[in-house]
């Protein structure tokens, strides 16, 4: 497994040149918004809030569907691999694809195809057909409202797509009409907060928040919630615990502010009641305000795509083995279906099967090899078997199939790691060296482009400080340490590799601020999670270091050295 490998090549080393690495790869994983229908998109100014936030953010540079003269030099509507559906939607995106082809010049049809389409998670479909819609409609003031409508449909499918850096461009032009819209901004804050830009996903949200004093139906507790893991990004527990409590006023039960408020608990030394928040908030997932299409969208669903969110669910339970016999019963029915593939395949995985889940997305890329999904899960498992070169294959293959895909450069970045540093500790000569940095340097490369399309892997920035590390250049890698602890506050392996960075960087500088940085790093680790394996195995030795530093400071005749790995 990737944790052992990692374990056997980088061995624990808190000197000047070296951090090493002692958690498993974790997959990212992304929720769904939820809510009933409110009465429409809103256009009026939102209720004032704090002058830094009026403003919307800038849009970026994005090219909106260009308008097509003539309805038949649109791109062609096509129907889904059939494989992948069972004969409920089948039937209706057939209707659907019928009333497109009938009338390929109305846009009601091409969104209502879309929206078939989303409702049952096949989001390059849906894409399609909301540019196509877009296409339809010329771009005038009459048309504003109901162009940038879909334009918000567009960008939803393609945050869901993977593709966050367009999908933040279309979604600041519709939070530029809908501005007393909340759903709108809470989406836009989070896409913002997901990619790091942190003062205009507060905007945002806060806009979200001030619209919902204009809504018969608001307020709502998702935008307060966004908001709050804002503020314990910037290490505000208290304004986060305000707003906590905000949410939970509006709705007692809303898991997602329980599992939020344990954390800032914890960060404010509460931590009896820390617990309490985090057991009421398990199985918290992201959700959004009410979305204007919700019960359009509901009605659309169809039974494949609720069987296949009843599996997950049992997979993110850890309920595996009743996955796999769902699975396997799907897979009877639809032997051509690479989504039941991939999430069997998955399963296999992630319960330690790496052979047969190989064999399972070999067999989804036989039915459909244009699908970047099998090819970028396998590399994964590639990675757990130190099959470098084909865990490097597999990555670029879904690179070349979606270009935009932050995930496909991260495991491309991995494979190409792992085997730098195994390599630089058999060098026998300054080429082998050479070699070896290089491929380093085309690591690092490779993790930089995955943070540029929008990657949310949560040990992104662990790998790059590592890398940074590595190298000699301590800026670098302080500064996505703390981006990595920042992100994942509630993480206790994100503290102890925080811990790790500031020790490395005191046996430089021999600086008291540092070490107490690794210190109260350490401790945050063992108040988050005190039976953590990394906790308890790296915890206590870097305490230990860091006592024995204290002393040198104190004795300079003594040096600061970290006790045997046993």
């Amino acid at each position: 497994m990737i944790s052992a490998m990692i374990s056997n090549a980088l061995k624990l080393s808190l000197d000047a040149a070296r951090l090493a690495l002692g958690s498993s790869i974790v997959a990212g994983c992304a929720g769904a918004g939820s809510g009933v229908e409110p009465s429409g998109l809103d256009r009026s100014e939102p209720t004032a809030v704090p002058e830094r936030s009026v403003q919307a953010p800038e849009p970026a540079a994005v090219q909106e569907p260009q308008q097509e003269e003539k309805p038949t030099e649109l791109p062609p509507v096509t129907m889904a691999n059939t494989g992948d559906m069972d004969a409920d939607i089948l039937a209706l995106v057939q209707e659907k694809v019928a009333a497109v082809t009938a009338k390929p010049g109305d846009v009601d049809a091409h969104v209502e195809l879309g929206m078939t389409y989303e409702a049952n998670t096949y989001w390059i479909q849906a894409e399609l057909c909301y540019r196509n819609a877009l296409a339809l409609m010329p771009v005038t003031d009459d048309n504003e409202q109901a162009r940038t409508q879909w334009l918000f449909r567009l960008a939803v499918v393609q945050y869901k797509n993977g593709d966050l850096l367009e999908s933040i461009g279309n979604m600041q032009v519709v939070a530029g009409v809908f501005k007393n819209t909340a759903v709108v901004q809470a989406r836009l804050g989070e896409m913002l907060f997901r990619t790091g830009r942190i003062d205009d996903s507060i905007a945002a949200w806060e806009r979200a928040i001030a619209s919902e004093e204009k809504s018969q139906q608001g307020p709502w507790p998702a935008s307060r919630v966004g908001l709050a893991q804002v503020k314990l990004y910037q290490e505000d527990a208290e304004g986060a615990l305000k707003l906590l409590d905000e949410a939970l006023a509006i709705d007692p039960g809303f898991r997602a502010a329980h599992y939020q408020r344990g954390i800032a608990l914890s960060d404010l030394g509460r931590d009896d009641e820390a617990d309490l928040a985090f057991s009421l908030g398990v199985n918290a997932f992201v959700s959004y305000p009410p979305d204007p299409h919700q019960l359009r969208l509901n009605g659309l669903e169809r039974g494949y795509n609720r069987q296949m969110m009843n599996i997950e669910n049992l997979v993110a339970g850890g309920r595996a083995q009743e996955a796999v016999t769902a699975l396997e019963e799907m897979r009877g029915k639809r032997p051509e279906d690479h989504r039941v593939l991939n999430l069997l395949a998955k399963v296999f995985s992630t319960s330690g099967q790496l052979d047969k889940a190989l064999e399972t997305y070999a067999e989804s890329e036989r039915v459909a090899p244009e699908d970047y999904v099998a090819k970028v899960e396998s590399s994964y498992v590639l990675l757990n078997l130190q099959r470098f070169d084909e865990a490097q294959a597999k990555a670029q293959e879904a690179i070349r199939l979606a270009p935009g895909i932050g995930r496909n450069y991260y495991y491309l970045g991995l494979a190409q790691y792992f085997p730098s540093v195994a390599m630089l500790q058999q060098a026998q000569d300054p080429q082998q060296q050479q070699q070896a940095g290089q491929m380093k340097q085309q690591a690092l490369a490779s993790l930089q482009a995955a943070m540029g399309h929008g990657c949310t892997e949560p040990q992104l920035f662990q790998y790059i400080s590592q890398i940074y590390a590595e190298m000699g250049r301590m800026n670098e890698m302080i500064r996505f340490g703390e981006e990595f602890a920042k992100q994942h506050t509630s993480n206790p392996s994100a503290h102890i590799f925080l811990g790790k960075v500031y020790f490395t960087v005191f046996s430089q500088s021999q600086s008291a601020d540092d070490l107490a940085k690794a210190e109260q790093a350490v401790k945050r680790a063992q108040a988050l999670g005190p039976q953590h394996p990394e906790v308890q195995q790296i915890g206590p030795q870097i305490l230990a270091a860091i006592e024995q530093a204290k002393a040198a400071l104190s004795d300079p005749q003594q040096g600061p050295q970290l006790p045997d790995k046993q």
